[in-house]
């Protein structure tokens, strides 16, 4: 049986067969690297990965909200921050709203309105159940791990520690961490802190430990954050008091795209790929310490869709880490509904203006 990866989607709409898109940048990255491991196969063929996709449960949400703005600004916990929102987007352009209800108010559903949290939460719950009740019937062995990216983030988190600490069916819990364990948990920009709600980031079980350990649900834990990604820069994910041995914390620094946010831009790091894909094979070896060395040593700071104009972009390396700075400001050390929704319209904002610029030079080129 293929080692099996949770995949967990961030914000923004995703349609059915959005995980062939994370496929193909794991394809694009083993085959520019060469990694025997992946000879003449393609990464799909050899994990089973699994989406958990909860767009059609967002887009029914931020339906119901669009539709009437007296039902967001009343929305509890966070009646005055609603209305404060409320109040903020009808003063907005049209071209902002759009994206408003797209992509950063699925963040503030998920942080805000409990029943489509529970909705979310009770999917995604039940389809990895099903899938991990399959492992243990048919081999019980195979590595089960979970990778998640964004908002994605949060929902995994909180779905992972309901699963295992939650009594369910009034019997014993038979995916309690003292019986299994996920073999990797791994997060990519990670917000699990910043849309914390009713459980406890800090006391979870969403951490990683030895087997038979009851305060502990995963083998390894990978952590990665890009130094100006601005959504996850409030409220920083940290693994301190995890035990170093099965953590890996790191903060990344590439520019290949001016999206410095998305799946794409932090998998095709090899300080990120390389660690994630031998945790997921469960195989150290799987990628040689050659093979490695060789990803780092071709690797540039100033990548991937800079590359071909890389001679043209001295202004852009100097500006554009200073917009995401801005960007980050924005969001503040403890951001309001309204606070999260305006950096993260300032984040798109930002990255448009860049991708017309790359564009822009490329044409002179």
């Amino acid at each position: 049986m293929k080692p099996v990866v949770f995949l967990f989607h961030g914000m923004g709409q995703h349609k059915e067969g959005w995980q062939d898109a994370v496929v193909q940048s794991f394809d694009d990255i083993v085959s520019q690297n060469k990694y025997a491991v992946f000879a003449q196969k393609s990464v799909g063929d050899v994990f089973d990965f699994v989406p958990l996709g909860y767009d059609h449960i967002l887009r029914e949400a931020v339906g119901r909200v669009e539709d009437s703005a007296d039902l967001l600004k009343s929305l509890e916990p966070f009646s005055d921050e609603a209305k404060e929102l409320g109040d903020w987007i009808g003063g907005t352009s049209l071209k902002q709203r759009k994206f408003i209800w797209s992509h950063a108010m699925d963040v503030i559903l998920y942080r805000l309105h409990t029943p489509t949290r529970q909705r979310i939460r009770t999917a995604v719950i039940e389809i990895m159940a099903k899938k991990i009740r399959e492992v243990l019937s048919s081999s019980p062995m195979t590595p089960v791990s979970v990778l998640a990216h964004s908002l994605g983030t949060a929902v995994a988190h909180d779905a992972i520690h309901l699963l295992g600490s939650q009594q369910w069916g009034g019997v014993p819990n038979a995916f309690a961490p003292n019986i299994w364990k996920f073999k990797t948990i791994a997060m990519l920009a990670n917000v699990s802190r910043l849309l914390e709600s009713d459980i406890s980031v800090t006391d979870s079980i969403v951490r990683p430990g030895p087997i038979g350990d009851v305060v502990s649900y995963s083998s390894v834990f990978l952590n990665y954050r890009h130094e100006l990604d601005p959504i996850p820069w409030p409220q920083m994910f940290s693994t301190a008091g995890f035990p170093r041995g099965c953590t890996d914390d790191a903060v990344i620094r590439h520019f290949h795209a001016p999206n410095v946010h998305g799946w794409s831009h932090y998998l095709v790091n090899p300080r990120v790929h390389v660690p994630l894909l031998r945790m997921l094979l469960g195989d150290l070896s799987a990628i040689t310490a050659a093979e490695e060395l060789a990803a780092h040593e071709r690797f540039e700071r100033w990548g991937g869709e800079f590359a071909p104009i890389v001679d043209k972009i001295d202004q852009v390396k100097t500006e554009l880490p200073e917009d995401l700075r801005t960007v980050a400001d924005a969001f503040g050390a403890n951001p309001s509904l309204k606070d999260i929704a305006v950096a993260i319209t300032l984040a798109r904002k930002t990255f448009e203006k860049y991708e017309k610029i790359v564009d822009e030079l490329k044409e002179e080129i």
